[in-house]
């Protein structure tokens, strides 16, 4: 009887530890799926973007800068995960669109940006750091002018409350070389 006693009592103690460890792991899931799902204060900073805004730049792919104007909304998307940037731009050759897509992936800390436009049937995806009120995005993208993969650089920055940069670099021997510049005013 003592026997079975002590065998009852040490199998308790053997389901404790095995429910502690179940409980413990259960804890570590719902902190990773928090991790995974929830909004972070990289994602409020890109929603502090979201607006009706102006835009004014320069494009610098031709021989001579280019004067751009346009409009762009941005919006919140997917509860808040992402922000989409529309834009519709006037140029002296015509009017272009388009979409951006940042957000922030909690898995590898960095921000992500997806850009489509409707000049070619390719897209740009890459990853970012945030540097105080600036976003630098880095990558390389196929030129199938050139034949070769060339870096690019991509610099969104908040400039204040009612204004926001967008900056597009590619690099030519070693260095970036400012190829697009607009300026995002708050209407």
């Amino acid at each position: 009887m003592i026997r079975t006693w002590l065998l009852v009592i040490i199998l308790f103690f053997f389901s404790l530890a095995n429910i502690y460890s179940q409980v413990k792991d259960q804890g570590k899931d719902l902190q990773l799926i928090r991790q995974l799902t929830e909004l972070t204060k990289e994602h409020t900073f890109l929603h502090s973007f979201e607006g009706n805004w102006k835009i004014k730049g320069l494009n610098y792919l031709g021989e001579d800068e280019t004067p751009v104007l346009g409009k762009a909304t941005v919006t919140k998307i997917l509860g808040g995960h992402y922000l989409e940037i529309a834009m519709e731009l006037s140029e002296s050759f015509g009017t272009s669109h388009a979409r951006l897509t940042l957000g922030f992936d909690t898995k590898i800390n960095k921000f992500t940006l997806y850009s489509m436009d409707d000049y070619e049937n390719s897209a740009l995806y890459c990853y970012g750091e945030k540097q105080g009120k600036k976003i630098v995005f880095e990558g390389s993208d196929y030129s199938i002018v050139k034949k070769k993969n060339i870096r690019f650089k991509i610099e969104i920055e908040r400039e204040r409350e009612n204004k926001f940069s967008y900056k597009f670099y590619n690099e030519t021997n070693g260095k970036f070389r400012l190829m697009i510049e607009y300026y995002f005013y708050k209407q």
